[in-house]
């Protein structure tokens, strides 16, 4: 606002003189005149130069203000630089660690805000930790993307202080700032579906999805018939309407179905513009669309016009939606299609998830193991394991497939007794996971009781498992591992040795884990019997008269060999005994062939059931020496005490992997994929298959405080699921979102499978059949878990090939025509995969009836053991203060 200056008093009387009738002569008035305007002229430059005073003071507040506010964005930027990768944040952080301690505050600021001129204070509070649940129907976070959500928030208030010495002044001009940063952790399975990558829907049959959808990139959608979100969905990247695989073609949709959103008002709003064909880009909105779509709606751009159609239910990058990554890990970077010569440009950082503990700290050399993740070597399954088995191969029983000495507790695998065939109710499906029991202790209708243990569990095999368990003192207290550290020399991205500027070697400390051998003690064959029924092999063979090849449909593969390992060492029992079936040309004689991976698979067994069993008895039946006090206690197993509810099955790592190996491959990523190929046979790949699954561990020693009731079972490799896993598998009880009956059932609890690739399989899968007969889906089956594992992105390396979108995340095998899939759960693809590699090939499989949704369990904040975390970060309530509010806030820190 303009204020127009008063005149001084004496200015005014001689303006009344000046009006005087006794004034007399020209001169006397001009001396009058002249001697006013210089009064007044002598008046305005008093006033003017404090006027110009007063707003240079006002201008260098508002340069101190600029500095304060810069000095707490950086103070946020560092933390959230330095918190990125830690899975928690201590409450005293800033005490040890303060800000104003940091490289980048001692060297940044003065960049931007020279010392000559600026002086500053910069300091941060306690962090203080809280869950909160993020209410859709609260409008104050109608653009949260967590809303839906149960987050756990750690806030920390960072404070600055920033004087400005301007020459001008007499005196310095400072001024004082708050900013709230916010950790955001969401847990993985807080999502519905959770894709680290671009997110595809394209449904043939209807779909709904319940629950939160996230994609750390884009997001297409069409559908053939309804596609219907009743949650929110949110992408770093573009919303996309269309086909991917069609981006820019003229035209990219080629379904005509509806795409429905809930539009946060109890109703649902469709992205079609209301006329034009459904088959035409033209037709709809999405983030890609010129403004002239949005102005006959009142908007001229996206954003707006998205955020009120859909109250906030529909956001991407233009409502800056913010990257939840995997703490521990940098951002997922895809394969560029538009480069097909150049293979694997991708970086598949969070695949470390599945990998082993790497417990060495250097390589041969003596620097820095080049693929030890760091920090993320905490948030490894295999860190986070109460149990670790660990699969080998070894032929002479001294030396493992990758050169390593076998472990000495380790223990053969037995391939299982054949289910006789009056005994089936698939002709196909030959599997009895109790096979050993039934074959020693009862018999079958068609077979009576073996006479040696020998003969009731079949042929012996060269792959063997070890037992193993972290280092800590505490199972359920990942704090509490006794971790091992190493100062060496870093290496760079490419695996060579890292210099300071000054060419000084760059050191780095490295912290590793110990893990500890088990012992097992099999001295009886209840025992032998109980654990080869427990853990079995199937090694892919094929009848004698198969010409390999592949069947007609799905991938063309490979044929595995005959099944005569070489050791001569099947005890006697007559191969027609041990397997009574007559397969057609090219049909498995053991295992199963996997047509989307174009191969046979040796696939290691887990019977969950009884394995269910065991794990949860405080001493495991004596499997792993828990009787024996000869053994040392760390090398006995007694699951009250040393398991948590993870799992984690290690198989070999690729050699290619593996420092120091001859064929050793450098990435920039530091990926150690598990081994594709069979040890035993090269045509062959490697799996693992559970079995008997309905019921899982939920052992009543972890529902207690400070424990984590369910379970969750990760493996490098890919994993198959025979049948229903944690469910009852009766369509009447239960829904895709509700557990079943408790009163026939206990209810389900969390439970979660992580792998390379998850296949589930109907109850009556046969691997009989799968090599040059399409295997039919045997039932109804029911899937309670949440899913972590990889996908092979669309057009990778520009081959023209599909993800095939998350309607067919879970990778089926079989013709579900008509036959229902009910899961519930939660969907998270992660990385690619790095072992079932191949693409989509539907020509082998009819997708079910999908019945999905999102489990309440999940919903209510319940989650399995071991959940991965996302992290995003948010800065909140900055004000400027007064000095005395800074003062106090400071004393409070």
């Amino acid at each position: 606002m303009n204020v127009k200056p008063q005149l001084p008093s004496r200015c005014h009387s001689i303006l009344e003189r000046l009006h005087s009738p006794r004034s007399g002569g020209a001169l006397i008035t001009v001396i009058i005149v002249t001697t006013i305007i210089s009064a007044i002229v002598g008046s305005l430059m008093k006033w003017g130069l404090a006027d110009q005073r007063i707003n240079l003071r006002h201008f260098v507040l508002l340069d101190a203000r600029n500095a304060a506010e810069a000095a707490t964005e950086l103070g946020a930027g560092i933390l959230a630089y330095r918190w990125e990768s830690q899975s928690s944040v201590p409450a005293d952080d800033l005490k040890k660690n303060p800000l104003d301690e940091e490289d980048a505050y001692r060297n940044e600021l003065p960049n931007y805000f020279p010392s000559s001129r600026y002086d500053f204070d910069l300091a941060g509070g306690s962090v203080s930790r809280g869950r909160f649940y993020i209410h859709p129907d609260d409008p104050s976070f109608s653009d949260d993307p967590h809303k839906g959500k149960l987050v756990t928030v750690q806030s920390v208030d960072i404070l600055s202080k920033a004087t400005v010495d301007d020459p001008l002044l007499s005196d310095d001009i400072t001024a004082y700032a708050r900013l709230t940063l916010q950790v955001r952790d969401a847990p993985l399975f807080s999502h519905a579906v959770f894709y680290n990558m671009d997110l595809e829907f394209h449904p043939g049959p209807s779909m709904t999805m319940n629950g939160p959808v996230h994609a750390n990139g884009d997001i297409w959608l069409e559908a053939t018939n309804d596609l219907t979100f009743t949650s929110n969905v949110t992408a770093t990247g573009d919303m996309r309407y269309g086909y991917m695989l069609h981006e820019g073609r003229s035209n990219q949709v080629n379904q005509n179905g509806k795409v429905y959103i809930n539009d946060g008002v109890g109703g649902k709003a469709t992205p079609y513009r209301g006329s034009g064909s459904r088959t035409s880009l033209s037709s709809y909105w999405d983030s890609q669309s010129p403004t002239s779509y949005f102005k006959p709606e009142g908007y001229t751009n996206w954003a707006d016009f998205a955020m009120n159609r859909w109250n906030g239910n529909l956001q991407d990058a233009s409502h800056e939606v913010p990257v939840l990554n995997p703490i521990g890990y940098d951002d997922y970077v895809r394969d560029d299609p538009s480069t097909p010569s150049i293979i694997d440009d991708d970086l598949n950082y969070a695949y470390a998830l599945i990998e082993p503990n790497i417990t060495t700290p250097t390589n041969s050399a003596g620097l820095q193991n080049p693929v030890h993740k760091g920090l993320g070597e905490k948030e490894k399954f295999a860190y986070k394991a109460g149990l670790i088995i660990k699969v080998h191969y070894s032929e002479d029983g001294s030396t493992t497939s990758v050169g390593e000495p076998l472990p000495s507790e380790a223990v053969r695998l037995y391939e299982r007794m054949p289910l006789p065939q009056e005994d089936r109710s698939n002709p196909d499906d030959a599997l009895d996971p109790y096979s050993t029991y039934n074959n020693y202790y009862r018999g079958y209708n068609g077979r009576d009781r073996a006479s040696t243990l020998s003969e009731a569990r079949g042929a012996p095999s060269d792959y063997w498992v070890s037992f193993h368990k972290v280092d800590r003192a505490d199972a359920h207290n990942l704090e509490t591992t006794r971790l091992q550290s190493s100062t060496v020399q870093a290496v760079d991205k490419d695996g060579k040795p890292a210099y300071n500027d000054d060419g000084s070697r760059q050191m780095v400390t490295v912290e590793t884990v110990r893990e500890i051998t088990l012992k097992p003690d099999l001295d009886t064959n209840w025992k032998r019997v109980n654990f080869s029924d427990i853990f079995a092999v199937h090694q892919y063979t094929e009848f004698a008269d198969g010409r390999g090849g592949g069947g007609s449909r799905g991938n063309q593969g490979n044929r595995g060999n005959d099944g005569d390992n070489g050791n001569d060492n099947n005890n006697g029992v007559d191969d027609d005994f041990f397997n009574e079936d007559s397969g057609r040309p090219g049909d498995p004689k053991r295992s199963m062939f996997d047509h989307r991976r174009g191969t046979g698979v040796d696939l290691v067994e887990i019977n969950v059931g009884r394995f269910k069993d065991y794990i949860e008895d405080s001493d495991m039946g004596g499997l792993l020496s828990a009787y024996d006090s000869s053994v040392p206690r760390e090398n006995r197993y007694h699951p009250d005490e040393d398991f948590n509810g993870v799992l984690y099955v290690e198989f070999p790592s690729d050699t290619d992997s593996i420092p120091g190996n001859s064929d050793y491959q450098q990435r920039p990523d530091s990926v150690v994929k598990a081994a594709r190929q069979s040890p035993r046979d090269p045509d062959v790949e490697l799996g693992l298959i559970l079995t008997n699954a309905s019921r899982i561990p939920d052992p009543s020693y972890n529902k207690t405080s400070g424990r984590d009731p369910g379970f969750t079972l990760a493996t490098n490799e890919p994993i198959y699921i025979k049948g229903h896993y944690n469910a009852d598998g009766r369509s009447n009880t239960g829904s895709n979102t509700t557990a079943d009956n408790a009163s026939s059932w206990n209810p389900n609890p969390p439970a979660a499978l992580i792998g390379d690739a998850v296949m589930p399989l109907s109850s009556g899968f046969g691997f009989l059949g799968t090599r040059s007969r399409r295997a039919r889906a045997s039932g109804f089956t029911e899937f309670n878990a949440a899913i972590i594992q990889g996908l092979r992105p669309t057009n990778k390396e520009g081959d023209g090939r599909i993800s095939g979108g998350n309607h067919n995340y879970p990778r089926f095998l079989e013709n579900w025509d008509n036959i229902e899939f009910r899961y519930r759960g939660s969907m998270v693809a992660l990385f690619e995969s790095e072992v079932a590699t191949q693409g989509t090939n539907t020509a082998y499989y009819n997708p079910p009836k999908r019945n999905w949704g999102f489990y309440e369990l999940f919903e209510q904040g319940l989650y399995p053991p071991g959940t991965p975390n996302v992290r995003s970060f948010k800065k909140v309530n900055f004000r400027f203060l007064t000095k005395s509010e800074y003062e106090d806030a400071v004393g409070d820190l």
